[in-house]
């Protein structure tokens, strides 16, 4: 949020029951695997709608010629007695990360600035090209009618070297705008009016004066001393905060939880692997009456409990029929279909001969033709006896599986046989030492053992664009840390409605896209498996990602509130790699992003 862009975050005391309708605000909640949930809130506040002092039309048409150690500045007249928020200007800089200083002066009674004696320590920032605005509110500077003051521009880099500029209209000068040149130690007039502009709040009387020399503290910020009159909004008129709990995010049936006089709450009477939904109240003393509802806030509560699945992915019957050799070089493939993510952990060989093999993992495409080798045994293994023999996959390598893959057993120097079922499925396939091809009604008796923990996160990362989605809640969730080989360290999140825009942090629940310019797999194990999740949508696509559910979400199990905000049969869809394509699918698994289709504003939520 742009600071004080045209509002301002200030506490006023005041005892009326209009202003003491404002309620609480930025409630927050999150939820621990102990289990409790932690709330934090604000202070309730008053927006306030600022004016805009201005000389100038905004035409431009010459730039300042201001160097390093100068001072431009505008002189303001306040019509009303008001409080100064923030400076406004229009500027040009070359270069990112040049800083200028915003100063603030009292008049020296010729209608320049005294610049001897700022009303308030000056505030260093970057200047950007266009119009900006730097928040001052903290100084807490309040103007009488008709009292000048100054704001002024420093330049404290190389302007030669770093070019940055104030723009200034020529045309109908008010003699406002001055230039106090370092090296001359006076002031020149400017042919024209700056492009610096003064928000202020016109208080009306409803701010609290106080003496010259007076310690005063700003709403939320540290004491200081200023030489002028100084306000301070005070916030003794909340008498204590109500707070509300439910299990749908609906304020309507909220019921009353606890009271208290902090703006922090700790909820203990909760169960694991639920949702609850908060909102706060602020009660007014002295017959202020009591707020309107905060915004609402949601936490999850987790077990903290991994569970590990082993899952057999099995096609053949366990009799084999018939026996099937080849050359060296030349071997045999059977197509798995995990029901999960997870981790390669074991493959299964039915042999009917001694011999040697070599173990490999394949890719294969929509269709279950095989594409490309993802890894291999780096040599020929030794079949010393017949039946089934496992080989360690994961003891050489790691390759998480997140969809259908094709195991092969390729034949040595010294051939072994591989059990079949006659007949069988289509999933088989024949090697010819550089093509595949298909083998009707016949499996290849192949199987393969999965790994799943549900602490984990497990991904499969190809070269380009992946989209993807954090199952688990770590200590480090930055994109760094989660996905080091994303470009750039960000990934790319999409606002509904308005496009994308990029993040360093991952969250639960939602999806991201990240460049990859490497192909990999990994884990990333002992976080805090999530079970149960919430996520807000919008109107429109929302990206979205499940939960540690190793078997995956169905799309028609997700709860929606309120009823409507999905159709009963949802809109979801996934991305395949392999073709750069969109595809609908029906489940959510964990680790993989997606995009949903919600027709209002609401809350869904993944539950065991």
């Amino acid at each position: 949020m742009n600071k004080f862009l045209f509002g301002a975050i200030i506490v006023l005391s005041l005892y009326s029951i209009i202003f003491g309708q404002n309620p609480p605000r930025e409630l927050v909640a999150q939820g621990f695997s102990t289990p409790r949930v932690e709330l934090n809130w604000m202070t309730p506040v008053i927006p306030l709608e600022l004016d805009e002092i201005a000389y100038e039309d905004g035409s431009g048409g010459s730039a300042d010629e201001a160097e390093q150690g100068d001072m431009i500045s505008v002189r303001f007249t306040p019509t009303e007695r008001c409080s100064l928020i923030s400076a406004k200007f229009y500027g040009y800089a070359m270069y990112p990360g040049i800083n200028i200083q915003v100063v603030v002066y009292p008049d020296n009674g010729y209608g320049k600035p005294d610049i001897f004696s700022p009303l308030a320590s000056p505030v260093t920032c970057e200047i950007t090209t266009g119009w900006q605005e730097v928040d001052l509110s903290t100084a807490g500077l309040v103007f009488d009618p008709y009292e000048d003051f100054h704001i002024g521009i420093k330049k404290i880099a190389n302007v030669d070297t770093f070019p940055h500029y104030i723009f200034i209209d020529t045309d109908d000068s008010t003699e406002r705008s001055w230039w106090y040149d370092y090296s001359m130690f006076g002031f020149h007039g400017i042919g024209g009016d700056l492009e610096i502009r003064a928000l202020v709040y016109n208080t009306s009387g409803l701010m609290r004066w106080l003496p010259d020399e007076k310690q005063v503290f700003a709403a939320d910020g540290e004491g200081g001393v200023f030489n002028r009159h100084t306000v301070r909004f005070l916030t003794e008129d909340i008498d204590h905060y109500v707070i509300y709990r439910n299990t749908v995010p609906d304020l309507s049936s909220m019921s009353y939880l606890a009271m208290t006089s902090d703006t922090f709450y700790t909820d203990n009477d909760v169960s694991e692997d639920a949702t609850y939904y908060y909102a706060v109240k602020a009660v007014y003393s002295d017959g202020g009456g009591i707020s309107d509802f905060s915004n609402i806030a949601s936490a999850t509560t987790h077990s903290g409990a991994a569970t590990t699945y082993l899952d057999t992915i099995i096609l053949d019957d366990g009799t084999f029929d018939a026996s099937a050799t080849w050359t060296v070089e030349h071997g045999f493939g059977t197509v798995l279909n995990p029901s999960s993510v997870g981790l390669l952990r074991t493959l299964m060989f039915y042999l009917t001969n001694t011999g040697e093999f070599r173990p490999e993992v394949w890719s294969v495409d929509s269709s279950g033709f095989p594409t490309s080798l993802i890894s291999g045994s780096p040599s020929f293994l030794s079949a010393t006896s017949v039946g089934w023999r496992s080989v360690g996959w994961s003891s050489w390598t790691t390759t998480v599986i997140d969809e259908d893959f094709l195991v092969a057993c390729i034949c040595g120097y010294s051939p072994v046989s591989l059990g079949m079922d006659v007949p069988g499925y289509s999933s088989s396939f024949d090697f010819n030492g550089s093509s595949w091809n298909a083998m009707s009604d016949t499996t290849y008796m192949i199987r393969a053992i999965v790994e799943y923990n549900t602490d984990c996160a497990y991904y499969n990362i190809h070269t380009g664009w992946n989209l993807v989605s954090l199952p688990v809640m770590l200590e480090d969730s930055s994109i760094s840390s989660v996905f080091p080989m994303a470009a750039g360290g960000l990934a790319y999140y999409y606002i509904t409605g308005v496009g994308y825009d990029t993040t360093s942090v991952i969250v639960p629940g939602k999806a991201y896209w990240i460049l990859s310019y490497i192909d990999t797999s990994f884990s990333i194990c002992g976080g805090t498996p999530l079970y149960t999740l919430d996520v807000e949508v919008e109107p429109g696509w929302n990206m979205v990602g499940g939960t540690a559910v190793p078997e995956g979400y169905s799309k028609y199990d997700i709860f929606d509130y309120p009823d409507g905000t999905l159709t009963s049969y949802p809109y979801l869809f996934g991305f395949d790699v392999d073709s750069r394509n969109y595809i609908a699918v029906d489940r959510l698994y964990p680790g993989k992003g997606y995009f949903l289709l919600a027709f209002n504003s609401g809350i869904i939520r993944f539950e065991p």
